[in-house]
């Protein structure tokens, strides 16, 4: 025996260097349903396994339900971006210059895919031409923008995603 203060400990109880390893405790089933506060281990969002509502939603598996929707619904949401970046690809967008002597064609991307120039306006000159195709690219270029982001505010609005930033 080992006297420590008021008490008498065995030898083999002592904690201490390297004598004696301490014991591991088990857990009991007791322990676990205190844990759990009267909520059934198997209960998931909030139900009970005969379907009554009035759990906590706690328990082993108690989101197992919304993560699985959510990935489903990120699935989803993956696809159908797919789709909308196949539609804006094959998606051609057109604008003018102010005179409407020059007309330049993007994708629903922002990709250029022709520009078209009027022979009265060659005929002005480079500086002319330059100014016009500059004009006619950018309003067919910010068009597209507006187009794309128009879609994409929609894909997300529908599966109830907050609304990406607006572009200064």
């Amino acid at each position: 025996m080992f006297v420590s203060g008021a008490f008498q400990v065995p030898r083999e109880r002592r904690w201490g260097a390297a004598r004696v390893a301490r014991p591991r405790r088990a857990l009991r089933l007791r322990d676990a349903q205190r844990r759990h506060s009267g909520v059934s281990i198997l209960e998931a969002n909030g139900e009970s396994k005969d379907g009554k509502a009035g759990g906590k939603g706690g328990g082993l598996f108690g989101g197992l339900g919304n993560l699985m929707d959510a990935m489903k619904k990120a699935q989803e949401f993956s696809k159908s971006a797919q789709a909308l970046q196949e539609e804006l690809k094959n998606t051609e967008v057109e604008a003018t210059s102010s005179d409407g002597r020059v007309r330049a064609v993007v994708s629903g991307q922002q990709v250029p895919i022709r520009v078209e120039v009027s022979d009265e306006l060659i005929a002005e000159g480079n500086p002319a031409v330059s100014d016009a195709v500059t004009e006619a690219v950018r309003n067919a270029h910010v068009k597209s923008a507006e187009l794309m982001r128009q879609q994409l505010a929609d894909l997300t609005q529908s599966y109830g995603l907050p609304q990406p930033p607006k572009q200064p």
